[in-house]
């Protein structure tokens, strides 16, 4: 879901660390761990593709709202 870090935590690792966490909870389960965001969120666009690393696997659109499919193999290694 959706996550907010507030200001002075931003750059800290703190995204990166609760990300991972929660992979490593998810590989038992599932292989590939599929999100979507909108493209008007820059923000979390970044986050997504460069802190993160999640491939870019392509583009939908609904209501007039254009979204971008994300993935991963849950089974990657930390990248920090």
């Amino acid at each position: 879901g959706p996550i907010c870090i507030d200001g002075p935590h931003r750059g800290t690792g703190l995204l990166e660390d609760l990300f991972f966490f929660a992979l490593h909870a998810m590989a038992g389960r599932y292989e590939i761990l599929v999100t979507f965001v909108n493209q008007q969120n820059a923000r979390s666009m970044a986050a997504h593709l460069n802190k993160l690393h999640l491939q870019n696997l392509g583009e939908f659109k609904v209501n007039n709202n254009h979204y971008v499919w994300l993935a991963c193999m849950t089974s990657q290694n930390e990248t920090k």
